[in-house]
């Protein structure tokens, strides 16, 4: 079976989702309703919260199989949760998962809005870097 992603931080960036992942998937832009993105204190990346008429753009990536929904989970760890959604595409409604924060970590959230090209300005070149180990520390465990 096969899952559709929204993507609304760190790996709606392209080069990330493909080192963390390995692969690259079909993409196209999205916008996901009454929800809000904020940075979080003391993170280089975002979570989102409900917030009634406010609204959050991303990437939806499509054909994400089993495993690789299983790599996103590790990959997003105990701060989020992983939601279904509807997302607009093109004015149409698609049914995807995304990544919310948890409830019990609400109040690490800052009250500042995440800024994709404050991130890719001053932290994608090392966040990269992690990205690429994370992948490499899960396929080693993989072929323990």
């Amino acid at each position: 079976m096969e899952h559709a992603v929204f993507t609304y931080g760190t790996l709606q960036i392209p080069e990330i989702m493909l080192a963390v992942t390995g692969q690259t998937f079909r993409s196209q832009s999205a916008i996901l309703p009454d929800f809000a993105r904020y940075s979080i204190r003391d993170k280089v990346y975002p979570a989102i919260v409900q917030a009634a008429g406010m609204s959050v753009s991303g990437i939806l990536y499509s054909g994400i199989d089993h495993q690789i929904m299983g790599l996103l989970d590790v990959f997003e760890d105990i701060l989020y949760e992983r939601r279904d959604v509807e997302v607009f595409t093109e004015n149409i409604i698609r049914s995807a998962m995304t990544y919310v924060i948890a409830d019990r970590y609400r109040q690490c959230l800052s009250p500042e809005l995440w800024d994709i090209e404050q991130f890719k300005v001053q932290h994608l070149e090392n966040y990269l870097i992690s990205c690429r180990r994370f992948r490499t520390h899960c396929e080693q465990r993989l072929n323990r």
